[in-house]
């Protein structure tokens, strides 16, 4: 059985791969990346994916900070999995797109 690493490192070489293949489907990526250019191409690619619709993306914390955003993520919402690599191992991080958040 996969683990959610296992499949998201699958899915990601499968969108990386997908990606060039259908002009359509590379306008789709163009389209949700250039929302969010301060992300890398994997993290894009994957949010892509995932949430092709995706506005703004931020980890849950950010989203909270008072300060900040004041912004609150509603109970139940799926974050959106990204790679992240620490001390030479991958790992998942979450973030979560400005749909599946409310208003303070």
């Amino acid at each position: 059985m996969q683990t959610k690493l296992q499949l998201t490192q699958e899915i990601l070489q499968k969108q990386i791969e997908g990606l060039w293949k259908s002009t359509d489907e590379y306008r789709s990526f163009l389209k949700t990346s250039s929302r969010l250019y301060k992300y890398g191409f994997k993290d894009q690619a994957l949010i892509h994916v995932q949430r092709p619709d995706a506005v703004a993306c931020a980890e849950f914390d950010t989203w909270s900070k008072e300060n900040l955003m004041n912004r609150y993520i509603k109970r139940g919402s799926k974050g959106i999995a990204l790679l992240t690599e620490d001390k030479g191992r991958a790992k998942l991080r979450y973030v979560f797109s400005i749909p599946s958040f409310s208003a303070a």
